[in-house]
């Protein structure tokens, strides 16, 4: 019989692999002067908004309009790392952003609501992305580490959605949208020599995420959330959710926009009645761009994904689930290949359905 391997176990291992100068405690590894930092980010953010509603030709309306301004600030401490010297280095940012937004909701008729808005919004770059600690591997000759001079990308953003409710908890929606997206982040990666990390002079792959493009994203989706309340009972518990996105979305260099798939959908059937509750789920979206590789794309390919729940309230305070995940394994398989060609693979990942029995208790 095998169980899964406890603190202990795996505490051990890793004093085996690189010996603690305290074999006794349980957090004082040797540092890894080529993976650690020390990071502090500091943001200063300040709101203004206003708020109010009248009629519009008629048509009822509420609206708001408002401004954020953020100030940021961020220092790491890493090392350089060259050979079996590693040297302390501090890099800083800093950046401040103005973020308008408005929006504006017109009431139709008392089951049909029409709304826009405008706004622009900021993404932060993750921390690994910022760490600017510099790994050389000298087996395979990469060279990867992050980039603390990143700035947040800026979407400049539009859009205007429909909603009609056709029942107490039915909803048919639609939507129009538009984004300009300044200062994209993606995992860039050239090729070139660097004596001062590799004295041999062989060629090298440098990987970092940059501030590649701008971009501009445009499309449209359509949602439809259905109950069957209107049906005799027991077929009153019957439920569809299903949506679509399509979203077009070009670099200014005309390459697809990193992370954004072109066809996107979920698929939901519910059935909730009494103590009973069953659900399926399938969803699926097209091949989407994942870096950019001396100048070329790489994909991550299409892929789909099925799972199913079922619950039962046994009692009040007692109910138990069973969660089925995964169903269709090969077609959720997560495949990369490089300048759109699917025979031109580079990493193929299968992960097997997961079935979980739960037990939820209220006292």
């Amino acid at each position: 019989m095998s169980t899964a391997p406890t603190f202990d176990y795996v505490f051990t291992r890793a004093q085996a692999a690189e010996p603690n100068p305290d074999p006794n405690g349980r957090s004082t590894l040797l540092p890894n002067l080529q993976r650690d930092y020390d990071f502090s980010e500091k943001t200063l953010a300040g709101y203004l908004m206003v708020s109010g509603e009248g009629e519009l030709a008629g048509v009822p309306y509420k609206a708001n309009a408002g401004v954020r301004i953020a100030s940021t600030r961020l220092s790491v401490d890493s090392y350089v790392n060259v050979g079996a010297v590693s040297t302390l280095r501090n890099d800083k940012n800093r950046y401040t952003n103005v973020l308008p937004s408005a929006n504006i909701a017109f009431n139709v008729t008392d089951d049909f609501l029409v709304r826009v808005s405008g706004s622009q919004t900021m993404q932060r770059a993750s921390i690994a992305d910022l760490a600017p600690s510099t790994f050389f591997n000298a087996t395979n000759l990469s060279v990867t580490g992050g980039n603390v001079n990143l700035e947040p990308p800026i979407a400049t953003q539009a859009d205007i959605s429909f909603e009609y409710y056709t029942g107490k908890s039915s909803l048919i929606s639609g939507a129009v949208f538009y984004k300009d997206v300044k200062n994209f982040i993606a995992s860039f990666v050239t090729s070139g020599i660097d004596t001062t990390l590799d004295p041999q002079g062989r060629e090298l792959t440098f990987s970092r995420p940059e501030n590649l493009a701008s971009a501009k994203i445009k499309g449209f989706e359509i949602g439809i959330q259905q109950f069957m309340d209107f049906l005799p009972s027991p077929l009153d518990g019957f439920g569809v959710i299903a949506n679509y996105t399509y979203s077009d979305a070009e670099d200014n260099a005309g390459f697809p926009l990193v992370a954004v798939s072109k066809n996107s959908y979920n698929l939901v059937g519910l059935y909730e009645k009494g103590p009973f509750s069953a659900r399926i789920a399938y969803n699926y979206r097209d091949e989407a761009v994942f870096e950019f590789s001396q100048g070329r794309p790489s994909f991550i390919g299409a892929r789909s994904q099925l799972d199913a729940q079922v619950g039962l309230d046994i009692t009040k305070n007692i109910a138990l689930s069973l969660q089925a995940q995964n169903l269709l394994p090969k077609k959720s398989a997560t495949s990369e290949y490089s300048n759109f060609n699917t025979t031109a693979l580079n990493s193929y990942a299968l992960s097997e359905r997961r079935f979980s029995v739960g037990v939820r208790a209220k006292f």
